[in-house]
């Protein structure tokens, strides 16, 4: 016992081992081995393999052979872990045990040996000499695949190998460790290999590799049902697939950044994903989702949001929707066209339910959406023809525009219907099958064939919804060749069908053929008589009347007078609209006709004064109407019937008093509800030329939204609602057809009254008013701002015609106060050759006036000599004067 326990430093310990064996002999051979093992062997060092096995060696019976093969084992091992806590504590208990008995520096000696070993054996004592030793074997479980020297050492330590695999696989990993795929298939016991694989699946984050653990699981199970059909099912097989399938969908969806959708299909209901993915598919690619630093998998643990699925939707596009619709429907046995098709003729029918079980984060957004929608008083006011509509929307007639998207609902469901319907493969794919092939004419006959099913008797919403489709997806070309017939015939039906549908909706249901075939003059003047009270019947009329050409100017004065009188604002403008595009030439010229015109016109006008004087909180809708209308009077027959330089007056007052006598809530809204669009310079400014637009949205900026009006001072934002109004006003006189009105109208309410908007209007006159504006400008001297904010071209304008008018003064004072002499210079060299003088150098360095003359009444020259000698001697030009004089007549003149 003390030759194998001493220390290796000890004196004689080396060669008493060596007489070890020869003394082994003597001892008693049936007490000796378990005086060994139980006496000896548990104080030698644990990593002192070589004493280890001498003590095996010496036990010598078959009890010690597996223990021999495990040694022989370690011995080539080096470990991976650093020693446990347990294992400091026994060296530190072998050093108090050693102090005991031995002098210091042969303990310490013995210590730092044993902490050496400690770096590289495994302690053999928690291996052999315990009921547990997986403690010690799992601190070792690292790298990709199990230490097969451990794996080895299973059986000498009468352990289960499938064991060692089973807890090498459930060790914590990161997502670049081992490919359990590899190490299941060493795992004999299959049921094991399937409990494992389904606990690693479970553990794993959605991803690849939880699909590789899905896959390998399958096999397992595939196995287990070869080799054992009585235990396991064909159905159990089923579902594991069913399982795997979902998995890497989910995991597709995933990747795209579409996990908001997961738990639907974790539900395993692939239609009802696909459903909603395309339901909710127009308000992803319409939401306004904010940058991401990162990519959708980046972070497996956290819950997809709505903002994560709109930027991935958004990257897709609805092409790239739909090859992940292909890829889902692929993996659960559904046809991908059959499937689009299911939810195109379900959604023509009508307004769709929310879809079961939808993520409660997109029917929240969803609501708020239509929320918004509703309570937008713009939104759905003008309805844009898009896309493809736009070469077929006078064909098509003014009821599509106005009595079909009325309901924010609706106009969601045809969004959604134009998203899904768009064509999945490219014209030149032809090497698709029929059944699979989904290209434009594919489209467009399947949008055809719901179009004309039951002509006569089907419902006319759905078929209306269609035609809307058709033409938003399609372009005339494509719709021309799948029709095989003139695309203006289908428009025609079109109007008729939207029609149809309207009649039924509003309980006055027509015959399609009488319809077709009947007098457009006697249907209006029927359906006025009887429903004049009725609001969506005199609108329906009005369309009538506009789409189908009535030419009754009474019926017409009677329509818009009614739709005034019911508050229907927005659809009478556009009415008005309408009517100015084409069809008010060729009515009758009638009184009543003439006098609603003049009242309609009149009427926004009057509108936003009472606002004003009230000091209303809301904005009457109406107002919206003051930029449409330079058009309108541009267009109108009746404009020389209608007192128009009385409304330029009126805008005028307004743009002067309004903006001032408003709180900074009222401006903004009262400008939003006059210009709503984000930029409208287009808009309200129209009619002007070209050239001038930029000027305007330059000079003026922006004002979009009232988070960015609130960002300016008040002062500048009165400036903005002035100069807004005051080229409304300018716009509106220059439709006068008197040119003799408004001249006098430039002249006294803007040149001598209201000076501070000649500088804002001159950009958009023409040359008559202009040069009234000119003289503005000279009579108010308002120089230097004129050529501060006018440009360059017009300032050069405004420039010549002073030189030809002779009144230089100002420019020449403006010019030397701010020391721009070789403006001053240039100007009077622009004088003397516009009026033949021969010697303006003398004329600048002696000015001196006859006796007896005025600037007013005497020669240019006389003019000039006044203008000289009232800069000489004023104190302000009089050294700048100084300084022309010598640089124009010195050496630098000449």
């Amino acid at each position: 016992e003390v030759c194998l326990t001493a220390p290796e430093a000890a004196p004689g310990a080396a060669e008493a081992r060596a007489m070890l064996p020869a003394t082994w002999k003597e001892l008693n051979p049936e007490t000796a081995p378990s005086f060994l093992m139980k006496r000896v062997l548990p104080h030698v060092s644990p990593y002192d393999y070589d004493r280890i096995g001498l003590i095996m060696k010496c036990v010598g019976n078959p009890h010690a052979e597996p223990f021999m093969q495990g040694l022989k084992i370690l011995r080539d091992y080096r470990r991976v872990a650093s020693p446990t806590e347990i294992e400091q504590r026994s060296i530190n208990a072998a050093r108090t045990k050693l102090t005991q008995e031995w002098p210091c520096h042969i303990v310490d000696a013995e210590i730092a040996r044993m902490v050496k070993q400690a770096e590289q054996h495994l302690p053999w004592h928690l291996l052999a000499m315990v009921d547990d030793p997986w403690p010690v074997l799992e601190a070792e479980m690292q790298g990709h695949e199990p230490p097969r020297p451990l794996l080895f050492l299973c059986q000498p330590l009468g352990l289960n190998s499938d064991d060692f695999c089973v807890r090498f696989l459930k060790q914590p990993r990161t997502e670049d460790g081992p490919c359990p795929s590899l190490i299941l298939p060493k795992i004999r016991d299959r049921h094991k290999a399937f409990e494992v694989a389904l606990y690693l699946e479970e553990a794993a984050p959605l991803g690849p590799r939880k699909v590789a653990l899905a896959r390998s699981r399958l096999e397992i199970a595939q196995r287990l049902l070869n080799s054992n059909r009585e235990s396991c099912s064909s159905d159990w097989i089923v579902e594991q697939r069913q399982q795997l399938t979902s998995l890497e969908s989910r995991t597709e969806l995933a990747s795209a950044g579409m996990s908001v959708f997961d738990d639907m299909l974790l539900r395993g209901e692939a239609r009802s994903t696909i459903t909603c993915i395309y339901y909710f598919l127009p308000l992803l690619l319409t939401w306004n989702a904010g940058p991401i630093g990162r990519q959708p998998l980046q972070m497996p643990s956290e819950e997809s949001t709505l903002g994560d699925a709109a930027r991935a939707a958004q990257r897709l596009g609805v092409q790239g929707v739909h090859q992940l619709v292909d890829s889902i429907c692929g993996r659960h046995g559904l046809s991908p066209k059959q499937q689009r098709h299911r939810l195109i003729e379900q959604w023509l029918l009508g307004t769709t339910a929310m879809p079961p079980q939808a993520p409660p984060v997109l029917v929240e957004a969803e609501a708020a959406r239509l929320v918004r929608l509703s309570s937008s008083h713009f939104q759905l006011d003008e309805v844009k023809f898009r896309g493809q509509l736009e070469d077929v929307a006078p064909k098509v007639g003014f009821a599509i525009g106005q009595l079909f998207h009325l309901v924010p609902a609706q106009h969601a469901c045809l969004e959604r219907l134009i998203c899904l319907a768009r064509p999945r493969h490219q014209r030149n794919e032809a090497d698709l099958p029929k059944d699979l092939r989904e290209d434009v004419n594919t489209r467009c006959v399947m949008l055809l064939r719901r179009i004309f099913t039951n002509k006569t008797g089907g419902p006319y919403d759905m078929k209306c919804r269609a035609f809307y489709v058709l033409f938003r997806i399609a372009s005339s070309e494509d719709i021309k060749e799948a029709y095989r017939n003139n695309i203006d015939e289908l428009c025609d039906i079109w109007k008729f069908y939207a029609y149809m549908d309207s009649f039924q909706k509003l309980g006055v249901p027509q015959d399609f053929n009488r319809f077709v075939r009947c007098s457009k003059d006697g249907l209006v003047r029927s359906l006025w008589r009887s429903h004049q009270v009725d609001p969506n019947m005199v609108q329906l009329i009005a369309a009538l009347c506009l789409d189908f050409g009535v030419h009754d100017s009474r019926i017409w004065a009677s329509i818009l007078s009614c739709l005034q009188r019911l508050q229907k604002l927005d659809f009478l403008r556009d009415v008005l609209v309408a009517v100015h595009m084409d069809l008010v030439l060729s009515l009758p010229h009638d009184p009543s006709l003439v006098a609603i015109m003049g009242e309609l016109f009149s009427a926004p006008l009057g509108v936003l004064e009472n606002w004003h004087q009230r000091r209303q909180e809301e904005t009457s809708r109406m107002v919206a109407w003051l930029p449409i209308l330079p058009r309108l009077l541009r267009q109108s027959p009746f404009v020389a019937s209608i007192n128009v330089p009385s409304l330029a007056c009126r805008l005028l007052a307004a743009a002067c008093e309004l903006p001032a006598g408003l709180s900074q809530e009222a401006r903004t809204q009262l400008m939003l509800t006059m210009f709503p669009q984000k930029n409208d310079a287009d808009l309200w400014c129209g009619d002007l030329q070209e050239a001038r637009k930029p000027q305007l949205t330059r000079d003026l900026g922006g004002f979009s939204t009232a988070s960015s009006d609130e960002q300016r001072d008040t002062a500048t934002n009165v400036e903005l609602f002035m100069q807004r109004l005051a080229v409304l006003a300018l716009e509106v006189a220059l439709c006068c057809p008197n040119r003799t009105q408004v001249h006098d109208l430039v002249q006294k309410e803007i040149a001598e009254q209201r000076p501070q908007l000649i500088i804002i209007l001159i950009p958009y006159c023409g040359m008559g008013p202009r040069i009234i504006l000119f003289e503005g400008i000279l009579q108010h001297q308002l120089v230097v701002q004129a050529k501060a904010l006018l440009n360059k071209d017009i300032f050069e304008e405004f420039v010549n015609y002073s030189v030809a008018t002779g009144n230089i003064e100002q420019l020449l004072e403006a010019a030397l106060l701010h020391n721009q002499l070789l403006d001053a210079r240039w100007l009077l060299l622009q004088y003397a050759q516009h009026h033949q003088l021969a010697s303006i150098e003398q004329l600048v360095a002696s000015p001196k006036l006859p006796a007896g003359c005025s600037s007013h009444e005497e020669p240019e020259t006389t003019r000039l000599l006044v203008a000289l000698v009232r800069l000489q001697t004023s104190a302000a030009t009089m050294d700048a004067y100084a300084m022309l004089s010598a640089h124009l007549c010195g050496p630098a003149g000449a």
